[in-house]
C-alpha cells in the first residue's frame, strides 16, 4: 500500500524532481555495487596472498636444503612468483585511498575509477607477473625430475609435462580475461557514465 502511494506521488511530481530522484537512486545503487565488488576483490586477495606467503616459506626451505642446482633454480622461480603475487596485490591497494565523507560524490567516483582501473590492469598483465614465473619454475623443475625411463621416453614425458603446464596457464589467463570483460568493464563503464552525467550541465 505504501509503495503504491510513493509511486503515485513520484508520478505526480514535476519532471525535474523525477530526474533528480532517479539520479540519486542510480548513485546509491552504484555506490552499493562498488562496495560489494571491492569486498569481492578483498577476499580474492586473501585467497591469493595467504597461499603465496606459505609457498614462499615452504619453497625457501626446500631451496636451502636441496643440493640439486636445477631444483634450486626451479624453486627459486616459484618463490619469485609467490613474492610477485604478494607485492602486486598489496601495491595496487595504495590507489584505494579513502575519500572523505564530506567529499563530492564525483571525487569519490574518480578515485574509485582510478583504483579499479589499476586492478583491471593487473588482470590484463597477469601473463607477465603471475603466470610466467610459475611456468618457468615448473618447466625447470621438470628437467630435474629423476625418471628411470629411456631417453626418448623422458622427452615424451617432458612434452606432456609442459603441455599440462601451458594448459593450466592458458586457463588462468582465460579466467582473468573473462573477469575483465564480465566484472571490471561493466562497473567501470557505469562509473564513467555516471561521471559524465554529473559533469554535464
Amino acid at each position: 500500500m505504501l509503495d503504491q502511494e510513493l509511486q503515485k506521488l513520484w508520478q505526480q511530481a514535476p519532471s525535474e524532481m523525477q530526474i533528480k530522484f532517479n539520479q540519486s537512486k542510480l548513485m546509491i545503487d552504484l555506490d552499493r555495487d562498488i562496495r560489494k565488488f571491492e569486498r569481492t576483490l578483498f577476499w580474492r586477495d586473501i585467497r591469493e596472498i595467504v597461499p603465496a606467503v606459505l609457498m614462499t616459506g615452504y619453497f625457501g626451505r626446500i631451496v636451502y636444503y636441496e643440493p640439486d642446482m636445477i631444483a634450486k633454480i626451479g624453486f627459486g622461480f616459484l618463490i619469485l612468483g609467490s613474492l610477485l603475487v604478494i607485492v602486486k596485490l598489496l601495491v595496487v591497494k595504495r590507489f584505494k585511498s579513502s575519500t572523505p565523507s564530506d567529499a563530492p560524490f564525483q571525487d569519490y567516483l574518480k578515485q574509485r575509477y582510478q583504483y579499479l582501473s589499476k586492478e583491471k590492469r593487473l588482470l590484463e598483465t597477469v601473463l607477465y607477473w603471475y603466470i610466467s614465473p610459475f611456468l618457468i619454475g615448473y618447466a625447470i623443475l621438470g628437467l630435474g625430475l629423476p625418471l628411470n625411463i629411456p631417453h626418448w621416453g623422458a622427452w615424451i614425458f617432458y612434452i606432456f609435462y609442459l603441455a599440462f603446464g601451458f594448459g593450466v596457464s592458458w586457463f588462468i589467463r582465460w579466467l582473468n580475461d573473462r573477469a575483465v570483460v564480465n566484472q571490471f568493464n561493466p562497473i567501470l563503464e557505469r562509473i564513467e557514465n555516471t561521471l559524465e552525467n554529473l559533469e554535464s550541465p
